[in-house]
């Protein structure tokens, strides 16, 4: 009993099979999140950049302050 618990391979094998569980489980996991975050991203659209947006808003501020002088 003793040798088998002092030998190379006894924690190997009570310990890998739930590890390769919890292994396996993750990498699915992570998968399925970037499978689901592309199909988001697919139906977002076209790229969005923030700093054309307030550029832009800037602008029509700026115009409608001037139409109003």
């Amino acid at each position: 009993m003793l040798s088998s618990l002092d030998s190379h391979v006894f924690l190997q094998s009570v310990v890998g099979p739930s590890f390769m569980i919890g292994l396996r489980f993750s990498i699915y996991l992570s998968v399925a999140l970037v499978l689901v975050g592309a199909i988001f991203s697919y139906i977002r659209g076209k790229k969005y950049v923030i700093e054309e947006y307030l550029s832009n808003d800037d602008d029509s501020k700026k115009n409608k302050a001037d139409s109003k002088h």
